[in-house]
């Protein structure tokens, strides 16, 4: 939808960062990311400390107090309107006669690279700190020393630069960068007050509120104004999309937040979230400016380049075309991925970096989990500690998050890429710049020399002997630099380490530090894209193990004749999780499967024993007499049982279908186990009116499409899907009406069993004194709580749900069954004949 563009120019009052005013105001060039650029995250924190503590070591500032961190803070009038002006100083220096301003900020690789005089956006940086230091004080001092300090991440090697500005130069810098911000934004104030009026006087889009829906939008707006978490367990009906962005939009408007960020892990719930906002468009007349992200590498004009920005025609200027960009793009209120392209395109600038910043602009912000919590992908603009805007969190199927951010914060590194980095090194190709890169050789070699001697412990015969030889001597040890003995563990071909690797860590940043100077320097080479992709692995890998190893990760080794593996393995990402949110934006998890609630508010909200969050649980909307829920504790279906009890499950699945011809879906716990039901079924007789279909390991999105089209063909015959739990089908899926009339689930969904897991378990039980409950059953009633949430759609959706395993009738199965579930238990074959008969006989509620 476009828009008319308003020009008025009003009085207005707004508030920004120092370093956000100062990029946006004196930003220029293209993408290319520099060297002396500054290193977000914990590593850069490093350097500025050590850089801090080294300058308070030196002559130049004997006789100076320093105060770190310090905050400023003032307000600007200009023709436009007043500008509240905030941020954090790396440092002041204080004596009697003056006070002087130092800016740091971090670099990787060589100091003879570093611009000599500093970059301008660093300066205007600096500059606007002691202008509001200057300001402060009433601009009695007549001028101040100002320094720019470059520090690296990598040794004790800094730039020091140092100019003096006056005071009187301070405040027009301060009020020249306001006055070109606030005439920037003009439109957008004048836009965001129209927008507020329009959601203030907003109506529910429908003529009735679902039940659930007004308890929902309740706890929802106060969450936004005390700023708190809240998890939200609402079943399918509930209309939970809805009853989550209607309340976040009147938050919006009374200013409770700044903007929105729906971030959820499936394309089918963004393609919800668009649309209940064009519903509040057409329906409520809202004025709403809304984007939907999409991954870089999907939405990349120039994807041969490999995002090489010092080459890409989109990035090389990408600064300086981008106001004329983001012109066009504020004409519209909804811009998706294709519009983003469109104009992208015209103006010659990337196309993902051009949503990234126009999602300043924008109300609210429809993504992946990684846009708003992955330490590599995560939007840092918006949630960065000097950034003082709330925003709202909205997770939707919060469930998926608790797994995902274990891998968000793991990393993997792989022997076999090394390897092959080697080979392309000594390719007669490179040999003509390879000669002068005598480090990086030497770097790659000795990592590899380390790697070697770790896979040579897979080949002992045994832990005592793996403990009595060399390799795990102190000082010989590739991995630590202290001993094994306490807390490591071999098995087969898996060995799981607790302390941190330091000495492998020592040969990764090397490595890395290397591989970046060659890469600076060699800008276009054939392969070069495989050094690349080693380059970000290294450096992810190096980043967790320096930035997040903590006591929630353990050293995972494979090894096997093609490969050996490290990976840090994150085993609890809460902490992670919750720095983002807590205590600066209110953040609501949400799902139809949160249950129990206790396990997903231990994976996402670290702060759990302290504060706990807000909780709303919700019954179904959904009359119960619609859904019949039986269990048959028959059969077992333990792994070592399995084939024994195949011909039972095949029965089951003929009785439970044979009451009426219709679809049904049934889940089995993996693919071996799902070729050998099928085969069992072909080897046996089947009833003449009923057809398989079964999923296959790897099925293409055409694939799964015609899958689920079987399921709204109704004929004369009865249709049973087979497919995994816990795989394509069994979430996300939406069989409404008549296309779904039953789904029986086989096992209890348990994770396989490896050595990984198992040290998740432990891990559960020192930290929540429940380890198998937490490593296994809790996510294997996900999966089951996902595969027959895909029955009961709507109100006239009829159906029953099947659970076979006699594990249910034990703990801690048993204890999962929610009461309100109304769980039969049956006992023989007849029983379910006869619960079966008697329901599909019951009128339709």
């Amino acid at each position: 939808m476009k828009l008319m563009r308003n020009t008025d120019q009003k009085h207005i009052k707004a508030s920004i960062s120092v370093r956000r005013l100062a990029e946006l105001n004196y930003r220029t060039g293209g993408l290319a990311a520099a060297d002396y650029a500054a290193i977000e995250g914990i590593e850069g924190l490093k350097a500025q400390q050590r850089a801090l503590a080294w300058l308070a070591q030196q002559p130049t500032f004997a006789g100076f107090d320093f105060f770190p961190e310090e905050s400023l803070s003032g307000e600007v009038s200009t023709d436009y309107g007043l500008l509240q002006v905030r941020g954090r100083a790396d440092a002041l220096l204080r004596s009697p006669e003056e006070v002087s301003i130092i800016e740091v900020k971090s670099f990787r690789g060589p100091k003879l690279k570093l611009p000599s005089q500093g970059k301008e956006v660093h300066w205007a940086q600096a500059e606007l700190y002691a202008a509001l230091c200057a300001q402060k004080a009433n601009f009695a001092q007549k001028s101040y020393r100002i320094f720019l300090v470059y520090a690296s991440v990598e040794a004790e090697d800094y730039l020091v630069l140092e100019h003096v500005q006056s005071s009187q130069a301070l405040a027009d810098l301060l009020h020249s960068a306001a006055s070109q911000y606030l005439s920037k934004i003009v439109n957008l104030i004048t836009w965001q007050t129209r927008r507020d009026a329009s959601l203030k006087a907003a109506r529910f889009p429908y003529p009735e509120l679902r039940s659930g829906q007004v308890q929902a939008m309740r706890e929802v707006v106060a969450a936004l104004r005390d700023r708190r978490t809240l998890f939200i367990e609402a079943p399918t009906g509930i209309g939970k999309t809805m009853a989550v962005l209607y309340p976040a939009l009147k938050g919006l408007a009374n200013s409770y937040v700044k903007r929105i960020f729906y971030a959820t892990a499936m394309t089918s719930t963004r393609d919800q979230a668009e649309e209940a906002l064009r519903i509040l468009r057409e329906e409520s007349a809202c004025l709403i400016r809304s984007l939907r992200l999409k991954a870089k590498e999907k939405i990349c004009l120039e994807p041969s380049l490999f995002c090489e920005q010092n080459l890409c025609p989109y990035a090389v200027k990408y600064y300086d075309r981008l106001p004329d960009a983001l012109a066009d793009l504020l004409a519209y209120e909804e811009l998706d991925a294709d519009l983003i392209r469109a104009v992208a395109e015209k103006h010659l600038v990337c196309p993902f970096e051009l949503s990234l910043d126009m999602a300043w602009y924008c109300d609210v912000i429809i993504g992946d989990y990684n846009h708003v919590f992955d330490p590599r992908t995560r939007i840092k603009r918006f949630f960065d500690e000097e950034v003082k805007e709330p925003c709202a969190i909205l997770v939707d199927e919060a469930h998926n998050l608790a797994a995902r951010s274990r891998t968000m914060f793991s990393a993997g590194l792989s022997k076999q890429k090394l390897c092959l980095l080697l080979r392309l090194w000594q390719d007669p190709v490179y040999l003509e710049f390879a000669t002068p890169y005598t480090g990086l050789r030497a770097a790659l070699l000795a990592l590899l020399t380390s790697l070697d001697a770790i896979q040579e412990i897979f080949k002992l015969d045994n832990i005592q002997e793996a403990m009595d030889r060399h390799a795990f001597d102190p000082d010989q040890n590739p991995l630590i630099s202290k001993s094994l003995k306490a807390d490591w563990v071999l098995q087969g071909d898996f060995m799981g380490l607790k302390p941190l690797p330091d000495k492998l860590l020592q040969q990764v940043s090397y490595l890395t530090r290397e591989l970046r100077l060659f890469l600076d320097e060699q800008r276009d080479f054939p392969g070069r894209r495989d050094f690349l992709l080693l380059f970000f692995d290294l450096l992810h890998w190096q980043n967790m193990a320096s930035n997040y190893y903590n006591e929630g990760y353990i050293t995972g080794i494979r090894s096997s004749k093609q490969d050996l593996h490290i990976a840090l393995l994150c085993l609890d990402a809460s902490a992670f999780i919750s720095q983002v949110y807590y205590d600066q934006h209110p953040c609501v998890f949400f799902s139809a499967t949160l249950y129990p609630l206790s396990y997903y508010q231990a994976l996402l909200h670290a702060p759990l024993a302290s504060d706990p969050p807000e909780s709303l649980v919700l019954p179904s909307p959904f009359p119960r007499e619609n859904q019949l829920f039986m269990l048959d504790t028959g059969p077992s279906l333990k792994f070592e049982d399995r084939t024994y009890s195949l011909d039972q499950v095949r029965e089951i699945i003929y009785a439970a279908c044979a009451g009426k011809i219709a679809n049904y879906l049934v889940f089995v716990p993996s693919y071996a186990y799902l070729k050998a039901l099928s085969q069992n079924i072909q080897a046996h007789t089947r009833p003449s009116n009923t057809q398989f279909i079964v999923q296959r390991p790897g099925m293409s999105e055409a694939d799964k499409t015609r899958f689920l089209q079987r399921f709204q063909q109704h004929g004369d015959k009865t249709l049973i899907g087979l497919a995994v739990l816990g795989g394509a089908f069994s979430e996300g899926v939406d069989l409404a009406g008549d296309a779904l009339s039953g789904v029986i689930c086989i096992g209890v969904g348990l994770p396989g069993i490896s050595p990984e897991r198992q040290l998740l378990a432990e891990y559960s039980e020192k930290r929540f004194g429940s380890g198998f409950l937490f490593a296994y059953v809790f996510p294997a009633w996900q999966r089951i709580q996902q595969a027959y949430g895909r029955l009961i759609r709507s109100e006239t959706d009829r159906g029953f749900i099947l659970l076979v395993d006699q594990r249910w009738k034990a703990e801690p199965y048993r204890s999962l069954l929610n009461p309100d579930l109304e769980p039969q238990f049956l006992v023989n074959r007849e029983d379910l004949t006869t619960s079966l008969d008697y329901f599909w006989d019951l009128p339709a509620e």
